[in-house]
């Protein structure tokens, strides 16, 4: 679990690559494809996803043309501030990871707080952004992240065919080996289960430099 802040946030994104669109509290947005073949070339691979509140957790329902099995990892970030100073913070508070089957893909991801809990904030953002990614760094076994090699075949080493993507982020642009990804922001407005109504709330603009590797 990572703490950030947005300044640090912005400055990592821009050493690192390009970020996509904002994030909606309950939205679905439809990117460019072209029918999902097996070589993948020519093909403009994307994704799309609708986040709602369930109890206390974030449950995720999606579409993508990536091939099938690929893993769509969620990452979910709150926004709070914290005693020391006057920044905004951005702190994992769960996620996971889910396949694409038969080009859908679902999830519900409780929030786990532990490490918030442990920053003792003063205040909290009233949205939980679930940040989507499609990566494409090699991984290790038993990482849930991986890609198998059958996926890797058909978006290319590091995502080399990802490029046309309505939603590419570039990961590592300033090293040797940068990689693409497809990534996606959804926001919901969900109360702390931890803290719930014992702490102010602050009305949080959806931002997508919470969302990072």
């Amino acid at each position: 679990m990572r703490s950030w802040t947005v300044l640090g946030l912005l400055a990592v994104t821009m050493l690192m690559g390009t970020g996509c669109g904002g994030s909606k509290r309950v939205a679905s947005h439809t990117g460019a494809t072209r029918g999902a073949g097996n070589s993948g070339a020519g093909q403009i691979f994307d994704l799309d996803a609708t986040a709602v509140a369930d109890g206390q957790s974030v449950r995720v329902v999606g579409t993508s043309n990536l091939p099938e099995g690929s893993n769509i990892t969620v990452l979910l970030m709150r926004g709070n501030h914290l005693s020391s100073d006057s920044d905004i913070h951005a702190t994992d508070v769960g996620g996971g990871a889910m396949p694409v089957r038969g080009g859908q893909f679902s999830g519900s991801f409780p929030l786990d707080e532990q490490q918030l809990v442990s920053l003792h904030p003063t205040s909290l953002g009233d949205l939980v952004t679930a940040c989507l990614q499609f990566r494409t760094n090699p991984g290790s076994i038993g990482d849930p992240a991986a890609q198998d090699a059958a996926v890797t075949r058909v978006v290319g080493e590091r995502g080399s065919r990802l490029k046309e993507s309505p939603h590419l982020r570039v990961m590592g642009s300033a090293t040797d080996a940068p990689q693409n990804w497809i990534e996606i922001h959804r926001s919901v407005e969900l109360l702390s289960p931890y803290f719930g109504r014992k702490i102010p709330y602050f009305h949080e603009t959806e931002n997508d430099v919470f969302c990072t590797a």
